[in-house]
């Protein structure tokens, strides 16, 4: 049986969060040349459980997800019949690639039960591929699937799709009483055990139904684990959290493309309702699972401002919008202070030696190999981004700006000990 090598996961994440995926300039706007966009396209809310495998009738994601699945397809195609020697790990690699495009379809609101359907079978097309291949360099590593075998995995299959719906129903649905998720997060896992016992006693990737039984039994672990902990706040995300970080992201920039095309004569229409509807649903898993670290979560700040934006243009009320921002800027600087502490604190006990030459003093650094420095590290780009929304006074905003005047003085204290840091350009901000 194998299981997804997250740390190969979060790598292959963090390159498209991070731009990878879309290296090539963009010269023209495709939205100026693209028909107009309308809210009147938009046919269902993303979040309605009930709805989670209805038809979706306008959206960009689709497109994005297929075009990565065959851009895979064809990267594993060549390779595999190039004639060059393929390691083990590039094989283990290519499965990893696989799995979290699988995740992604899977987390994927905004595709059609069609569309899904499509891409997964894109998905186990390209693990077969993988599976011809080993099976021709070593032929007799896994046994072949007799046909009660193949019976046995089509049933397993059959009843970890059903799981995954009610894990999603529970993933998307509206917030519940800690106590019940966790009531019904041990029913569902309750089910996947001895499913999960079964598979153990088999290892064939010769058969479909096994390689899709394999991966959603995964991902309904990982996804009720996430419902139950939600994102760690010490790390930088990875897995099913910033999959969902990432299509939210994606989400807002439709939403917003469309906003950009709505009149003020538009908004009492029950088609803007229902746009409505979908964006409140957006706001209710960012403030469900507090996506705040992470270079992605400040797009994702930047987009709400500017939908907020498009609201004062159309005067609607945006203050919603605002609160939602206000308590992703409370979490996030409160563990700017943390960080801060965290750091001090590595500063009076711990030190790493770093570019050493011979005949040179060793320099002493703060280690910053710890994820909860991360949130030191981006400190001026939140800072930046809460300054941008211009927010009205409140009590609320009161408390981030003593926040971050907390966060400037602690780091006034760093700076006076006199280290030698890593990223001084850092410290200058200050």
């Amino acid at each position: 049986m194998f299981f997804i090598n997250f740390k190969a996961l979060a790598v292959a994440l963090m390159m498209i969060a991070f731009g990878d995926a879309q290296v090539l300039p963009r010269l023209i706007d495709a939205r100026n040349l693209a028909p107009q966009k309308s809210f009147s396209n938009i046919k269902r809310s993303f979040y309605d459980p009930s709805q989670i495998n209805s038809d979706f009738g306008y959206t960009e994601q689709f497109p994005k997800l297929k075009s990565q699945m065959t851009t895979l397809q064809t990267t594993i195609s060549d390779l595999l019949s190039s004639g060059y020697q393929v390691s083990d790990y590039q094989i283990d690699h290519f499965k990893d690639q696989i799995n979290e495009l699988t995740y992604s379809v899977l987390l994927q609101r905004a595709i059609s039960t069609t569309q899904r359907n499509e891409l997964l079978k894109s998905a186990d097309k390209s693990y077969s591929l993988i599976a011809d291949f080993s099976n021709l360099k070593l032929p007799n590593k896994y046994p072949t699937a007799s046909e009660n075998d193949k019976f046995v995995f089509h049933e397993i299959n059959h009843a970890l799709t059903s799981i995954k719906s009610d894990v999603l129903s529970l993933l998307y649905g509206e917030k519940e009483d800690s106590k019940q998720v966790s009531i019904s997060i041990d029913s569902i896992m309750e089910r996947v055990r001895p499913i999960r016992k079964n598979l153990s006693m088999y290892y064939t990737e010769y058969d479909s139904d096994y390689r899709r039984a394999v991966v959603l039994e995964n991902f309904i672990s990982d996804v009720a684990t996430f419902i139950i902990t939600g994102p760690d706040p010490y790390r930088v995300p990875f897995g099913v959290n910033l999959i969902l970080a990432q299509q939210s992201k994606g989400h807002l920039e439709e939403l917003r493309d469309v906003l950009s095309h709505v009149s003020c004569s538009e908004t009492s229409s029950s088609e803007f309702e229902s746009f409505i509807k979908i964006f409140k649903a957006e706001l209710r898993l960012l403030a469900k699972f507090e996506f705040v670290n992470g270079k992605i979560s400040l797009e994702i700040d930047s987009l709400l401002r500017q939908i907020r934006d498009e609201f004062h243009r159309l005067k609607l009320d945006s203050q919603y919008i605002e609160e939602v921002v206000i308590l992703r800027m409370t979490i996030r600087f409160q563990r700017t202070l943390n960080s801060v502490d965290h750091v001090l604190h590595q500063i009076g006990v711990q030190r790493i030696l770093d570019g050493i030459r011979p005949g040179q003093k060793p320099k002493s650094y703060i280690r910053f190999d710890t994820p909860l420095t991360f949130y030191l590290l981006s400190f001026t780009d939140f800072h930046k981004e809460f300054l941008a929304w211009n927010l009205k006074d409140s009590d609320d905003k009161r408390r981030v700006d003593e926040m971050i005047r907390s966060v400037r003085l602690k780091l006034k204290e760093a700076k006076g000990l006199g280290k030698v840091l890593p990223k001084q350009s850092f410290w200058d901000e200050f």
